[in-house]
């Protein structure tokens, strides 16, 4: 009766084990989490652009370009005016320095290297077309990158998003929630 219990407490003990195993190793739905960008004072008001990104991916920073004339298309043609636009880029995090002690060809079984990048830009052409979501398989003709991209328009505040990624079932399972979630936020 003893041996019986514990064989029982056994299986059971490793029942959990394997569940709590294979728990721990299967694969799960594209981790994203929201981004909203810092302000920046645009044509008079204060813009964000908010993005889900993948977790992890961190901020380059934000770069702002004037130039004093630029070409900008218009309903009836084009136009020359000041344009102002600001582009932000993401990332992934740079690979854990705690595991800089261990050499190469074992780190990189537990560290992947970056791949993918976010771009987000606003500008202040609102003439051009909002555009939906674009996706383009392997651009470069094998060297096997994948990306989405997409204009929005806010009067005269237009924004884009391109999402590039080199593993194509992770772009597959996450462009279209990040391109379906881009909005500019203006104040």
């Amino acid at each position: 009766m003893r041996r019986l219990r514990k064989r029982g407490l056994l299986v059971g003990v490793l029942a959990v084990g394997l569940a709590g195993a294979a728990f721990a190793v299967w694969p799960r739905g594209p981790q994203l989490e929201l981004y909203t960008s810092p302000a920046a004072e645009f044509e008079g008001r204060t813009v964000r652009v908010q993005v889900l990104k993948p977790l992890g991916w961190v901020a380059e920073r934000l770069v702002t370009y004037e130039a004093p004339r630029t070409m900008v298309e218009t309903g009836d043609g084009h136009t020359m005016r000041p344009m102002r636009s600001f582009f932000l880029t993401l990332h992934p995090a740079p690979p854990d320095g705690r595991l800089g002690w261990m050499p190469g060809w074992l780190r990189r079984y537990f560290v992947r290297e970056p791949e993918g990048e976010l771009t987000l830009s606003v500008d202040n052409d609102g003439a051009a077309l909002a555009t939906p979501v674009r996706v383009v398989e392997d651009p470069s003709g094998g060297d096997g990158t994948w990306s989405a991209s997409q204009r929005v328009k806010i009067g005269a505040v237009g924004a884009t998003i391109e999402y590039v990624r080199n593993r194509k079932d992770e772009f597959e399972g996450t462009y279209g929630p990040v391109c379906g979630s881009f909005r500019v936020i203006a104040d």
